[in-house]
């Protein structure tokens, strides 16, 4: 009977220790996506460039070109500009493309480049 009692105690640590071992490795997976999610967050701002900060371009006042240029540039590119009015660190242009469609799209202000995805 005592080596039946030892199996038993040895099977219900051996089903402990699994536990254990189990809960550890849902520990570490969860603490891993976490760090990595945190890294991720962290990360997206630095590689959106130099002049873009959390979402919005930061690009100074004095480095901005006027309106009659960014009208120029995207008049030289095909697009028949109706309305430019500055909109959260861009420029916001409401023009026909080279296909008679309004599109309203946001402007680099020192570059005069369309930015594409750029939501305000």
């Amino acid at each position: 009977m005592p080596i039946l009692k030892l199996l038993a105690t040895v099977l219900l640590q051996f089903r402990a220790y699994r536990q254990l071992a189990t809960y550890m490795e849902v520990y570490e997976m969860k603490t891993t996506l976490m760090a990595g999610a945190v890294a991720a967050v962290l990360v997206t701002p630095v590689l959106a460039g130099d002049d873009m900060v959390y979402g919005r371009l930061n690009v100074p006042a004095n480095e901005w070109k006027s309106p009659t240029a960014i009208g120029e540039i995207l008049a030289g590119q095909g697009y028949k500009v109706h309305k430019i009015e500055s909109d959260d660190g861009a420029y916001e242009v409401d023009m026909t493309d080279k296909n008679g469609v309004l599109v309203e799209v946001h402007v680099h202000p020192s570059t005069g480049d369309i930015l594409a995805g750029y939501d305000d």
